[in-house]
């Protein structure tokens, strides 16, 4: 079982730092001068730099009932990582709830999570809570954990 990453995410991120970098990068060439335009044209460079990270950016996880592992991925075309738990590590299932908006509207959002020790985001965070119930009772069947209302 697999879920990965909305790509629609990774662009709204790459939108906001290629903005902010071409900002940081205009006024230490035209506005700034001195110690000031060097420090403000490398943090454009850095910001330019997490664009393309951001822009490439995947997050996946696996979940191999199998081998008894949930493998979470990020990768980018320069950062790659993985991380390996064992699914014994967890004992139930349940949906995560959260909240967004950038001009102060109440949005909701959920995710399908393992719960343990740790608690592990294995899906997106997604608007649609009947969708994400149907993807933890999945999961919940997958593994054969018990299911958790939030």
């Amino acid at each position: 079982m697999r879920f990965e990453s909305k790509p629609d995410t990774s662009k709204g991120i790459a939108i906001f730092t290629a903005t902010f970098g071409v900002i940081l990068l205009y006024f230490s060439g035209f506005i700034a001068s001195g110690l000031a335009s060097v420090i403000l044209f490398i943090l454009g460079l850095i910001l330019m730099f997490l664009t393309i990270v951001a822009a490439t950016a995947k997050y996946s996880v696996l979940i191999n009932r199998e081998a008894g592992l949930v493998i979470k991925e990020f990768s980018s075309r320069f950062i790659n990582r993985q991380w390996k738990y064992s699914i014994a590590d967890f004992n139930s299932v349940s949906i995560l709830t959260g909240g967004r908006g950038a001009f102060g509207e109440g949005t909701v959002v959920y995710s399908v999570s393992l719960k343990g020790p740790r608690t592990l985001r294995i899906t997106s965070w997604h608007s649609n809570k009947d969708k994400v119930e149907i993807d933890a009772k999945a999961v919940s069947e997958y593994l054969d954990m018990s299911l958790e209302n939030p």
